[in-house]
């Protein structure tokens, strides 16, 4: 995932998506996990998974989190 992509799926994540299955992405924080090709709206569901506090804003540290692992996601297509 580039920067590009991954500015895109925190954009998606502010808007009123619902959560789609987030199971692919279980433990990517791991050593041993093996990349996952995704979408962006995967991405976005992650993120809000991951990031979304309960005042609407995001945790930067979460959000660090996915960037340092960023090699660990293929995003196969723009949406």
């Amino acid at each position: 995932m580039n920067k590009h992509e991954f500015n895109q799926a925190v954009n998606l994540a502010k808007t009123p998506i619902g959560f789609d299955d987030t199971e692919i992405f279980d433990g990517f924080g791991l050593r041993d996990f093996k990349p996952v090709c995704c979408t962006i709206k995967a991405m976005a569901s992650l993120i809000k998974w991951q990031a979304l506090q309960f005042d609407g804003n995001f945790d930067q540290e979460a959000l660090n989190v996915i960037w340092d692992c960023r090699k660990r996601f293929l995003i196969a297509d723009g949406i």
